[in-house]
């Protein structure tokens, strides 16, 4: 991208997320991830697993096989998912 360099906000080591690029870099969110994208290509950064940063509060365990008969069509196993971290790091 023109004029944004994301590089600059990491630290070698260190991961980031795109919320935290927002507040560093004066851009939209759209334009980071743009960028990011840009860069992932290139080489120069990844996505960072969830398992490696956080407590992974948000990664329950799947239940078993008896469990998931008892909670067939409750809103607990429609909403079980595992969502995709926006947390990006130099390479």
């Amino acid at each position: 991208m023109k004029g944004l360099n994301i590089l600059d906000a990491f630290t070698p080591g260190v991961p980031l997320g795109v919320r935290t690029l927002r507040k560093r870099l004066p851009a939209k969110h759209s334009a980071i991830m743009a960028a990011i994208y840009i860069e992932i290509e290139a080489g120069r950064l990844r996505r960072v697993n969830p398992e490696e940063v956080g407590s992974n509060k948000f990664h329950a365990v799947m239940p078993s096989t008896w469990d998931m008969q008892k909670l067939r069509g409750s809103s607990k196993m429609r909403n079980f998912q595992r969502q995709q971290a926006n947390i990006f790091a130099l390479v």
